[in-house]
């Protein structure tokens, strides 16, 4: 998983999938979406007009958090974003946060969906300890990545040793 990634919520249009274009071109390999974003049809188009192939690209996007309502829901999400992107994987899947509900039952079918093939890695957004450890002391498969908002005015020490501890990425 590329260090550096491009984020692209707002950036819908023609200017989104220029902005895409550009960023690949100026040698970003990781883009981050959501199908909540709606972006994920400019990030297909942009990376055209840049002329990368998508095995070069390490795409990451969420489950919708409505989608937690229902199993088929989950996999409804993730096919609808794969159509969005034009491809037939994402490198990166996650639960967007832990707010959604369901949490178990929707981390149990991204680890299918992995298993399918349909994403090569699993991880989550916005998680705590505490729903980290839910799903240890469940007996599930922790996540690759949990992807949180760690900076100099925002650190979170107790969850990047977390992961730290368990062998995840802070993504």
């Amino acid at each position: 998983m590329p260090q550096l990634g491009l984020g692209s919520g707002g950036l819908e249009g023609k200017e989104g999938r220029e902005a895409i274009c550009t960023a690949l071109r100026a040698g970003y390999r990781l883009i981050d979406t959501a199908l909540f974003y709606r972006t994920e049809t400019e990030i297909a188009a942009g990376m055209r007009m840049a002329g990368v192939k998508r095995d070069e690209v390490f795409l990451c996007t969420k489950v919708l958090q409505k989608a937690h309502a229902a199993d088929a829901q989950v996999r409804d999400s993730l096919k609808e974003s794969l159509r969005n992107l034009g491809t037939n994987y994402v490198d990166l899947y996650i639960i967007h946060n832990p707010r959604a509900g369901r949490i178990k039952e929707v981390w149990s079918l991204l680890l299918k969906l992995r298993e399918e093939g349909l994403c090569k890695a699993v991880g989550v957004s916005n998680f705590g300890v505490a729903q980290l450890e839910g799903l240890r002391q469940a007996g599930l498969e922790l996540p690759e990545v949990n992807q949180i908002e760690v900076h100099c005015w925002r650190q979170l020490p107790e969850v990047t040793a977390y992961h730290a501890q368990r062998g995840m990425q802070s993504a």
